[in-house]
């Protein structure tokens, strides 16, 4: 063995990889398991005489994922000149640079990687050097490497005369190359137009075409600085209005240094945007409203709201008094925000009264029911049960088609079930079930399982048969199927008809347009496509192109469009409009097996926590496919032995191996799945509680039961998710769909 393979097997033998690490996935691959490759996880050590240069860059690759392109640059160092030519080498290289900052260096190696390589891929090498030279504002070199990349990629040539353009040093050319664009081009026609003229100092023409390309604190930038303080005032103000939050608060913060508002009415608009990241601020502007004139009952409600949130109570609970005495609309809603924040701050008796007096002077009010509810799950606290009951009553008759009318006929069902009072319960489903309440499902479901309890098996199953085909998509048909013992979930399996050509070659632009790392013009196409694709058929093709490629969400806008003219129980809907995809499947099932998991119910788990969004961020701080918190990981990390790091949340692999090893202990611990299912989304502390509870040895009750809303919807769509997903991808060996 040379010096270099034994430095490259003692690289390989430090970090346990697999020569086979990529994993097939349907028409592609998985995502590298990168943090199986480097941290050793996996059962067996690559073989160093075996394909060892091949081994090594796969290592690379997952050093790159994992964000420590030094630790790439290190490996890359054995290879040694031969190796060093290869374009894959190259290509890894560059990468390495980038991911450390030096543009420059990675696009002299794509430079040299494009020409090297095959001329199928020469132009996507261009590309990319131009993108690392233009982040180097290396502009010449650019300019070049673009020119090559056109060359070659005539199928997106008009979308890299974008990039050409911005790079030419003679105006006439660079507006000339923008004629090339195309139409789906247009929102980057704008700015890049903007820019140009910036650059050459035509400054009305660069305003105007700032406005355009929706840059208008740019534009107003230019307008002061030419002395248009007017205008610039005029475009800041419409700015606050951006739906684009950057864009507003930035408007707002120049606002507040430069151009103060005048007259209540840009006081209140600016006020409306400053109270998301300024409470003292936006309550001062507020103030000054009033003072300015402005006692109108929704400037004094939006005073109130903010006090209460900067936590001065009697400051609030003045200004809720003097909008509830404007009347009208807002003074209705100050009156009941003054009787939540009076329970807030410990006055209920006086709070809940209040509550009370405002549904039943305003029952039409859209919070009435509301109020009314709240009145009536404190009195089951802390009053007599005919008492606690008379209220329920009062919200279900009086606001029988509200949200809180169906809760309090199923609180009422469930008060006489656990008083044996069978009649009374049935009594209160048949009426929700009438009115078509919100919860006539729950209420059919809780129908048969009464039914059986009362040894009416034939009822119980008639009900259960009825839902099962009423709820076919939703988590009581799936629960009356199990319950029934019914046959599983029934899909449509037949063959889409082939792609559009137009669309075909729309994705296949996309797919080179990604490839050489054109992220704002990818990004524009596929708002383009979004935006015009409208026949059913195509509109469903895209969908499932977008979300092929990892555009999920996307997928999902464009797939709602044809959601009413397809059945959607057809597979393709599913996959894509709900959605159900599995883009990580092979990853997921290896670390079901390991932790003994049913990949279904684990999949499910993901598709709720993330749908398989792999770098997402929760608020609470939750990261990754499967929303763990990094003390979790820590915690699990630490139990199972294994190296970590927080970054790697947003590795798949990795997070899907602490997540699947905590699901798993989560299982081990509790009776049911429904319990592990509800410590996973709120922790072990309330479900102990839950347990306890006489009804809970019922999963379907303790599901119930679980008093918050959040766990309860999270646990109901978990148990829906697995159903379909082991309706729409059966195990290997059972072909009944073609998987995406």
């Amino acid at each position: 063995m040379t010096i270099r393979a034994a430095m490259i097997a003692v690289f390989l033998w430090a970090a346990g990889a697999q020569g086979s690490a990529l994993v097939a996935q349907g028409g592609g691959h998985a995502p590298v398991p990168s943090w199986h490759l480097v941290g050793g996880l996996s059962a067996t050590r690559a073989d160093p005489a075996a394909s060892a240069t091949d081994s090594l860059l796969e290592l690379v690759r997952a050093e790159l994922v994992l964000g420590r392109g030094w630790r790439a640059h290190e490996l890359m160092d054995v290879l040694g000149d031969l190796e060093a030519q290869r374009v894959d080498v190259l290509e890894l290289r560059a990468a390495a640079y980038s991911q450390a900052g030096a543009a420059a260096e990675a696009g002299r190696l794509l430079a040299a990687a494009a020409a090297r390589a095959e001329r199928a891929r020469q132009g996507v090498l261009w590309a990319r050097a131009g993108v690392a030279y233009e982040a180097a504002s290396e502009l010449e070199l650019a300019r070049n490497a673009y020119r090559q990349a056109a060359a070659l990629l005539s199928t997106v040539r008009g979308w890299i005369a974008l990039r050409q353009a911005r790079m030419e040093d003679n105006p006439v050319r660079a507006f000339e190359q923008l004629k090339s664009a195309p139409p789906a081009a247009r929102p980057l026609v704008a700015r890049v137009r903007a820019d140009l003229y910036l650059r050459y100092a035509d400054t009305t023409q660069a305003i105007m075409a700032l406005e355009s390309a929706g840059r208008p604190i740019d534009a107003a930038a230019i307008a002061q600085s030419q002395g248009d303080t007017p205008r610039a005032r005029a475009l800041l103000y419409r700015a606050l209005r951006d739906a684009d939050t950057g864009i507003s608060r930035s408007a707002a913060r120049i606002v507040m240094e430069g151009f103060p508002p005048a007259g209540s009415s840009e006081l209140t608009r600016l006020a409306g945007v400053v109270r998301n990241y300024d409470l003292g601020s936006a309550v001062e502007l507020i103030r000054r409203a009033v003072v300015a004139g402005d006692s109108s009952a929704g400037v004094l409600r939006l005073l109130g709201d903010l006090e209460s949130a900067l936590g001065r109570p009697s400051a609030a609970l003045a200004a809720y008094e003097r909008a509830r005495q404007s009347g009208g609309g807002e003074g209705t809603l100050a009156e009941y925000r003054r009787a939540r924040l009076l329970i807030a701050i410990g006055r209920a008796p006086q709070g809940y009264a209040a509550l009370e007096a405002f549904a039943r002077e305003h029952p039409g009010a859209s919070q009435a029911p509301i109020a009314a509810y709240l009145v009536a799950e404190r009195a089951m606290r802390v009053m007599p049960q005919d008492a606690a009951n008379a209220l329920l009553r009062w919200v279900a008759t009086s606001w029988p088609r509200h949200t809180y009318g169906s809760r309090s006929r199923i609180q009422l069902a469930a008060l006489a079930l656990r008083h044996g009072d069978h009649a009374a319960a049935l009594d209160w489903y048949r009426q929700e079930i009438g009115v078509g309440g919100e919860q006539r499902f729950a209420a059919r479901f809780f129908t048969a399982q009464t039914r059986q309890a009362l040894g009416d098996t034939a009822g119980a199953r008639a009900h259960w048969a009825r839902l099962a085909v009423e709820d076919s998509l939703g988590y009581y048909g799936t629960a009356a199927r199990e319950a029934a013992g019914l046959a599983g979930l029934n899909v449509t399996t037949q063959p889409p008809p082939p792609l559009r050509p137009w669309l075909a070659e729309a994705l296949q632009k996309l797919d080179v347009l990604r490839d050489a790392g054109l992220d704002e013009e990818v990004r524009t196409l596929v708002t383009h496509l979004m935006d015009t694709v409208t026949e059913p058929e195509a509109a469903l093709q895209l969908a499932e192109g977008l979300s092929g490629r990892g555009w999920i969400v996307e997928g999902i806008r464009v797939g709602w469009r044809v959601a009413g003219q397809r059945s959607l129980h057809d597979a393709r809907v599913l996959r894509v409009i709900y959605p159900y995809p599995w883009p990580v499947r092979t990853l997921i099932e290896r670390e079901a097996i390991e932790h003994g998991v049913d990949p279904y119910l684990l999949a499910a788990v993901v598709r709720q926590e993330s749908a398989f969004r792999e770098a997402v961020t929760s608020r609470a701080g939750a990261r990754g496919l499967m929303q763990l918190m990094p003390s979790t990981a820590v915690q699990v990390a630490r139990q199972l032995g294994v190296e970590w790091d927080k970054e790697w949340l947003a590795v798949a692999d990795a997070n899907l191996h602490l997540g699947a090893a905590h699901l798993a202990a989560l299982l081990r611990r509790y009776e049911s799945v429904v319990s592990a299912l509800a410590a996973y989304n709120a922790g072990g502390t309330p479900v102990a509680r839950w347990i306890r509870l006489p009804e809970a040895s019922d999963p379907y009750r303790f599901i119930e039961l679980i008093p918050y809303a959040e766990t309860r919807g999270y646990v109901q769509s978990v148990v829906l998710n697995h159903s379909i997903y082991r309706a729409l991808y059966p195990p290997a060996g059972e072909a009944v769909i073609d998987e995406p």
